[in-house]
């Protein structure tokens, strides 16, 4: 099921960009947002678990932007292992049979979701 959400948070993303971009673009613009909604998600298990464990990261800062840089290049790997092009092909066939409607809407889940979980994550962070 989680598989499925960012299967049509791709779907809605690249509809909206292949509107001003060619497929190619459109495509890796699509998969920067899931990766984004990914990172969101990443930071939002580090926050809960930072406030609920009571963790402290602390000690991970001077290597951060090394850790950072490695997860968004493997998480772009996965993305393009996953969406390859027959499977971009059925997601995006199987978004356009959706009514309108339900399009609409999970261009609206995606921008909210993506603006919730960063928001919770510094409402997290703060004291």
């Amino acid at each position: 099921m989680l598989l499925k959400f960012y299967d049509n948070i791709f779907a809605s993303s690249y509809k909206l960009y292949s509107k001003y971009y060619v497929q190619s673009k459109a495509i890796f613009r699509a998969k920067t947002i899931v990766a984004v909604h990914l990172s969101g998600l990443l930071f939002l298990l580090l926050a809960l678990s930072k406030r609920i464990l009571n963790l402290d990261f602390t000690a991970l800062h001077s290597i951060s932007a090394i850790i950072g840089i490695l997860l968004l290049v493997l998480t772009f790997a996965g993305l393009t292992k996953y969406f390859t092009n027959a499977k971009t092909d059925s997601i995006l066939h199987q978004y356009d049979n959706y009514p309108n409607n339900q399009r609409k809407l999970w261009g609206v889940i995606n921008f909210t979701t993506l603006l919730v979980e960063y928001v919770i994550v510094a409402l997290l962070l703060t004291k």
